[in-house]
């Protein structure tokens, strides 16, 4: 019986020893895997901290560099631009040459229609100024005496009569417009082959007087220089008729014309030399 307990003692003995092993060996691992976890997470830790030191000490270079290659943008975006522009003013320049080219070319055909005996027997312009009030139609061209401009001499837009020189100094001569309230000339109504004074009216518009009421006209009649006098050479155009009145009991009808110079759209002009310029019934 002695023997029995003893041998139990034995192995209930043996058996906590195994059990008190057993745990101090899963204690062991225990804090084996909390250590290790512990440096991985410090080691984490540490790599972000490290992470942020060496973006933060980058960031500057960064910056650097970005505010580098946008300045070299921007200088870039500056030379096209300035490119751009010199380049866009060299084709304006161009068109400008181009368009002169063009207005002169319609200019010399227009002459076309007259006979001219040599270049010397006119010379092209361009508006310097204008003055037009209700007392004066006139304007100023950028040719004079240097260029044998005298006064009589008339003003011709390429198309029809604009006016008279009645003035000239060596660089510039001062042109009445027809529409000038003291402008007078001897007119034609053309499909009528009648004659007429048109006067000026200070305004857009001229008068055709002493036109007897007998005498058929219509609005869009064209009217031109009849040449008498010799100031204006015959057949000018000069514009076509807007307006007719019978007044009752009268023997001369109302009549207005629209000239069909229009000199706030019209830069380029031609003054021909009254002495030489001969009308078109002069080419037989």
């Amino acid at each position: 019986m002695k023997n029995n307990r003893l041998i139990f003692y034995r192995n209930s003995n043996n058996i906590v020893v195994k059990a008190l092993i057993a745990f101090l060996v899963l204690l062991l691992i225990s804090l084996y895997q909390y250590k290790y976890n512990f440096i991985a997470y410090v080691h984490e830790g540490l790599y972000g901290v490290g992470e942020g030191i060496r973006n933060t000490a980058y960031k500057p270079i960064s910056l650097y560099a970005s505010g580098k290659e946008y300045a070299l943008d921007k200088n870039k975006l500056i030379e096209t631009n300035k490119s751009l522009k010199l380049e866009n003013m060299k084709l304006r320049e161009r068109l400008t040459k181009y368009t002169n080219i063009l207005k002169e070319k319609d200019t010399l055909q227009a002459l076309n229609n007259k006979m001219i005996d040599a270049n010397e027997d006119y010379v092209l312009a361009k508006v310097v100024s204008f003055n037009v009030n209700i007392h004066q139609h006139e304007i100023s061209l950028n040719v004079g005496s240097k260029k044998n401009v005298m006064i009589g001499d008339v003003v011709f837009d390429g198309k029809s009569v604009v006016g008279q020189v009645i003035g000239v100094d060596k660089a510039h001569a001062r042109v009445m417009l027809l529409t000038d309230s003291r402008s007078a000339i001897p007119a034609l109504i053309n499909k009528r082959a009648y004659h007429a004074i048109l006067l000026g009216l200070g305004n857009k518009e001229l008068e055709l007087i002493d036109v007897a009421d007998t005498i058929d006209v219509k609005l869009g009649d064209e009217i031109v220089s009849s040449g008498l006098g010799g100031r204006f050479a015959h057949g000018l155009a000069i514009g076509k008729v807007s307006f007719v009145n019978k007044i009752p009991g009268e023997h001369f009808m109302k009549i207005y014309v629209q000239p069909y110079v229009n000199i706030k759209q019209t830069t380029d002009y031609i003054i021909i030399h009254k002495h030489k310029l001969i009308g078109k019934e002069g080419k037989g």
